[in-house]
């Protein structure tokens, strides 16, 4: 078994910031180190700007980009600057939880949020609040189009016709492509308790359909513009970035998709964690909310979503990651390792 023009696409991306290159950074300015922080072990320099490190997925970055900007010119966070370095989920998790220093972290997904748990980065009660520590409810699951489609792509079985091509990100590597399988496969039948037919779909669709799937959310993105695969697997925060962007693309809701949760907490390890909830607590209010909503995001808030109501469409069946037994059990079944279902049809088809 092949996958149709497989690439396993690792390089740099526009979007991807060098994080080795943050790290020497605060490594010599001390942003992230103990006690030259605002917790209990040190006070704040007045008058010097407290320098604050997110380390987050790419597949955020126009959310966190209009927040930060937003946030630095708030009352709260006038004497705040924050620095923002952005990766493929996986790989900044893994960073993350090998010693690259941050204040705070932002991933795709939740299974990076609990590799940085377990590395004691982060407190284990980081999801104690009413969001379950998700400031935007993020997106859901779409298929991205070229205008003037002639194939008239607009469902999951419309992928596996022949001659349709597909780009999707990588779901070993990207969050982005750990929703975009997991979409399919509930609406292919695990949603409704038939694992195996949902396992079906994914592993015909990445045997015979899959023409790249790149590391992140953003390079996926650009092989899709450069002319790679008829469809676009992504996520709708996604689509709307290469829509306002001017790409010559539409984007589609199936009827049966999955909703996007991107979790972000504070560093149990940072040298300012005051300054970082300052941070957090302005991702929730109804400035910071409005700013996730522009830049295509879900908000979390009922009130300020029901102002965007009309820029979000609707799914007729919006399926949730506990739909299919929740993240422990979706990460060990589909992507644990060499063990995982999904992951071993990505490696079989690489093969």
């Amino acid at each position: 078994m092949s996958l149709h023009r497989y690439g396993t696409v690792i390089g740099v991306g526009r979007r991807v910031v060098a994080s080795m290159a943050l790290v020497a950074a605060t490594a010599s300015t001390g942003a992230c180190g103990a006690g030259d922080g605002d917790g209990a072990s040190g006070s704040r320099d007045p008058g010097v700007p407290t320098e604050l490190v997110l380390v987050a997925a790419s597949l955020t970055e126009p959310g966190f980009d209009a927040v930060i900007e937003g946030f630095g010119g708030s009352e709260a966070g006038a004497d705040l600057a924050v620095t923002a370095a952005y990766g493929a989920s996986g790989d900044q998790s893994r960073k993350v939880a090998a010693g690259l220093p941050a204040d705070a972290v932002a991933f795709a997904a939740r299974p990076g949020m609990e590799r940085v748990v377990r590395a004691g980065v982060v407190d284990p009660t980081w999801d104690a609040d009413a969001t379950h520590g998700v400031p935007a409810a993020g997106s859901v699951v779409v298929l991205v189009v070229r205008d003037g489609d002639s194939l008239g792509i607009d469902g999951w079985d419309d992928l596996l016709r022949p001659g349709v091509d597909a780009v999707v990100p990588d779901p070993r590597t990207s969050g982005a492509g750990m929703w975009s399988l997991l979409a399919s496969y509930a609406a292919a039948g695990a949603a409704d308790g038939d694992p195996e037919a949902g396992l079906g779909f994914v592993r015909a669709l990445v045997a015979g359909h899959v023409a790249d799937s790149p590391a992140s959310a953003g390079a996926a993105s650009d092989a899709f513009l450069d002319g790679t695969g008829d469809v676009l697997i992504t996520v709708e925060s996604e689509a709307k970035r290469l829509a306002g962007e001017g790409a010559p693309v539409h984007y589609t809701v199936p009827d049966a998709t999955m909703r996007v949760a991107y979790p972000f907490a504070v560093s149990a390890r940072s040298g300012h964690s005051g300054a970082a909830r300052t941070f957090m607590n302005y991702l929730y209010s109804t400035e910071g909310q409005r700013l996730w909503a522009r830049s295509g995001f879900r908000p979390v808030d009922p009130g300020v979503a029901a102002e965007f109501v009309g820029e979000f469409p609707r799914s007729v069946g919006l399926h949730t990651i506990e739909d299919l037994g929740g993240w422990e059990t979706v990460e060990e079944e589909l992507f644990d390792g060499d063990d995982g279902a999904i992951t071993r049809i990505f490696d079989e088809a690489g093969e």
